[in-house]
């Protein structure tokens, strides 16, 4: 079997298919991403040529200007316990003033530091006074040391003269990314390169989940590329199918434990679609499904309501060649129910449903007669506790 691409991303794109809004953020993304400052720029913002009133727009190249840096510098004058270093320029946002997100090198000043990556949040008001209004560090990610120019380190990472992404990175990520499925990664700024049996690019990259409603936050990313440039796995054989499945089983495993785990959840909520006309399709209905706030709620008051289902599916956008023969259970621990039937509700002991979906982990099935595709999705019940937690939240 031949090397491959590899992007290493802690789970994002699990993250992005299983969550559905309410399970917690990976560790390589920025660290509290729900904030509304810089990680929402990059979701709210549009093209430079027709930016939102209000919004982020994103920098038309990574590399800090002069202005740019003496605001920065107004902003760390002064600053004790930690010192932050610019690496690359991501976008501006204007209110009463300008509002400049920035990539810098972060370490606390210690002993024995550790040099990390943060997003900054540069205020410069209308007077042109500047001042740091958030700091939001990507844990896990480590920055390239500084290497002795006379003595350079064998195998180390190599930082870039500029965080321009280079023709062969932007290449590397797109071949890598060519199968990749929940999620889009567009690369920003280029942090460091790594010749090893092949090639190492360190990336920040802009990371948007494939969803109905798409949301986008800053990842740092490692893409490698082997000596021949493959990109693909060109030999899949007995070991191939073996590692399949212990590595998809295992994947499995942590995406549910991301659903569960949403804030004020108390069930799993599994979505099955099977005799989908395509992949595609059965995907995107699985995730309309476990996404819908009415099925949600539904699942957390044991109600065993199918039109919520249906509706879910229709709105979806997949194409469904007759829903005239849809079929809809529930299952758990306690038993399994059909509900639908032909794409009809029908008469059940509403007892035994309730039952059904008192348990802790539900399982919704929806079988289309489209064709022989099939997809699960992972999330979890919309609570009350839900609410409390949010509307208490204070940015």
């Amino acid at each position: 079997m031949k090397k491959l691409f590899a992007i290493i991303l802690s789970g994002l794109i699990l993250c992005s298919f299983a969550a559905c809004g309410q399970s917690k953020t990976s560790s390589t993304t920025a660290t509290e991403a729900g904030k509304d400052a810089a990680t929402t720029a990059a979701a709210a913002q549009t093209t430079t040529e027709a930016p939102l009133t209000g919004g982020y727009t994103d920098a038309a190249s990574p590399v800090l200007t002069d202005d740019v840096k003496a605001v920065f510098n107004k902003a760390v004058e002064g600053l004790t316990g930690m010192t932050y270093e610019p690496v690359a320029y991501l976008g501006s946002q204007v209110v009463a003033g300008t509002n400049h997100l920035i990539l810098c090198k972060a370490a606390a000043v210690t002993e024995n530091p550790t040099t990390t990556y943060a997003l900054l949040t540069v205020y410069e008001d209308l007077n042109g006074n500047a001042e740091i209004t958030e700091s939001r560090e990507f844990t896990g990610s480590a920055a390239p040391a500084a290497q002795d120019a006379e003595e350079p380190i064998a195998g180390a990472y190599e930082e870039p003269e500029t965080p321009v992404v280079t023709d062969d990175a932007k290449a590397a990520l797109a071949k890598a990314c060519e199968t990749l499925t929940g999620a889009g990664y567009e690369a920003k700024a280029l942090l460091g390169t790594q010749v090893v049996a092949g090639t190492n690019y360190m990336l920040l990259c802009k990371v948007t989940t494939v969803t109905a409603e798409p949301t986008s936050d800053y990842a740092i990313v490692t893409v490698y590329q082997d000596l021949e440039g493959n990109a693909e796995i060109t030999e899949k054989n007995e070991d191939y199918y073996a590692f399949l499945e212990v590595l998809t089983a295992a994947f499995k495993a942590v995406a549910k434990q991301l659903a569960a785990d949403g804030e004020g959840a108390t069930k799993l909520l599994i979505c099955k679609v099977d005799g989908a006309a395509d992949e595609q399709a059965a995907k995107v209905i699985a995730k309309s499904v476990i996404c819908s706030s009415l099925v949600k709620a539904a699942m957390f008051g044991a109600d065993a309501n199918c039109g919520r289902i249906l509706c879910a599916i229709g709105y979806s956008g997949a194409d469904v060649r007759d829903v005239l023969k849809i079929d809809v259970a529930y299952r758990s621990a306690a038993g399994e129910i059909p509900v639908c039937q032909n794409g009809c509700g029908l008469s059940f002991d509403e007892a035994k449903a309730e039952q059904i979906l008192l348990e802790n982990e539900i399982t919704i099935l929806i079988h289309l007669s489209d064709g022989a595709a099939q997809a699960e999705a992972y999330g979890c019940d919309l609570t009350y506790d839900y609410v409390k937690i949010n509307g208490d939240y204070r940015t």
